[in-house]
């Protein structure tokens, strides 16, 4: 009987082992990742068991230990993915030489894009980043607060420069953006339709006319009286 010599394993040849092994590897976990997305969104964190998304894969639920530590991890990854994309989208604007009204118009179309391009992801974020703990939740809450500190700064400059209304709080106004920004997820099967880079801009058309105003015509509270009221209301 003739044997076959196994031919040993170069160090090129294990190298592209475990490139592959790795690979397979990252695609699994992505796909654990999106999985799991799609049950928080629906169920929402606390009410997801790993078991629920073991049967989703059709796995044994020891397996998915064998990606994580435990069911926040997949929390975190997600929430965490989220808020890099819209780190990238504040350096971006922080670099740029756009004037404050620009600023915002580009904050918000490139956020509303964000949310439109993983809605389920970005409910998952809102509903549940509150689930995470110890530093994921510090980390995490970080990064919100340097959306908000951006736009607030945004409207201030703005105000500065003559560009927008002296009446509008900056704290306000950025709360306004980020609700109208991060909670259009919800709409998405009506707004579906109008894609994102035109739900952005109708968006930021709306936010910029209403703070835009010409400080030589300026009088305190004069936007109250768009639309106001009959004192017996």
């Amino acid at each position: 009987m003739v044997q076959v010599r196994q031919r040993p394993r170069t160090v090129a040849s294990m190298d592209v082992e475990d490139t592959l092994h790795a690979s397979r590897s990252g695609r699994r976990r992505q796909e654990l990742v999106d999985v799991a997305a799609n049950i928080f969104a629906e169920k929402g964190y606390h009410a997801t068991s790993v078991q629920d998304i073991a049967e989703s894969l059709g796995i044994l639920k020891g397996s998915i230990y064998y990606y994580i530590d435990s069911k926040e991890d997949l929390l975190y990854e997600i929430v965490d993915s989220r808020l890099k994309n819209m780190e990238s989208v504040l350096r971006r604007l922080r670099s740029s030489r756009l004037d404050p009204l620009a600023k915002l118009r580009g904050f918000i179309c490139d956020i509303v894009a964000h949310v439109h391009a993983d809605p389920v992801k970005s409910a998952v974020v809102l509903r549940d980043l509150s689930a995470l703990t110890g530093e994921r939740l510090e980390r995490a809450t970080a990064a919100l607060e340097r959306q908000d500190r951006f736009l607030r700064r945004q409207v201030s400059a703005g105000q500065k420069a003559g560009l927008i209304c002296p009446d509008a709080e900056p704290a306000l106004t950025s709360r306004g953006i980020l609700g109208m920004v991060t909670w259009t997820y919800r709409g998405l099967g009506q707004q579906a339709r109008f894609g994102a880079e035109r739900t952005g801009e109708a968006f930021a058309d709306i936010v910029l006319a209403g703070l835009r105003c010409d400080r030589k015509e300026h009088t305190q509270g004069h936007r109250r009286a768009l639309g106001a009221l009959p004192v017996s209301w």
